[in-house]
């Protein structure tokens, strides 16, 4: 027979539900019947992550270093270390593998950069985030000329 599971946050904290990628705002207790087979996973923080902040050049050389700035807006409380996974699509929407790379933020701010290839095709660039705590992504684009 399933079980049905009580689950307490505690007060002042709040919940991202990792595998539907959402922050459940205000809840303190609910309750999860699971079907065979089926896993949730949480994240539980004592500060709201609103959003992920990126910085970088809209245009940049082939061969250019592509420096990359992450911010998590915390509503100024100190957050703790978060993992964060950045991908690169090209103008024609498939990832990038060997762009790809996982960053760990001290107090909320990360930096890196990316050093583009000399022959990397002319266009435009999609740059995503994701924050692996929360499931909270953000994007931005550059054009690579």
């Amino acid at each position: 027979a399933l079980k049905r599971a009580r689950i307490t946050i505690p007060e002042d904290h709040f919940a991202y539900d990792l595998s539907a990628s959402e922050v459940m705002v205000h809840t303190r207790h609910f309750q999860w019947s699971p079907t065979p087979g089926e896993a949730m996973v949480l994240s539980v923080l004592p500060y709201r992550v609103r959003e992920i902040s990126l910085s970088l050049p809209e245009l940049v050389g082939a061969g250019d270093r592509l420096p990359i700035e992450i911010s998590l807006d915390t509503d100024d409380v100190l957050p703790g270390q978060h993992l964060i996974a950045l991908q690169i699509e090209g103008p024609d929407g498939e990832d990038i593998p060997y762009y790809r790379q996982s960053l760990v933020t001290t107090e909320g701010h990360a930096e890196t950069y990316i050093p583009l290839a000399q022959n990397e095709g002319k266009g435009r660039y999609t740059l995503r985030v994701t924050d692996l705590l929360t499931g909270i992504h953000q994007q931005s684009y550059l054009v690579i000329e």
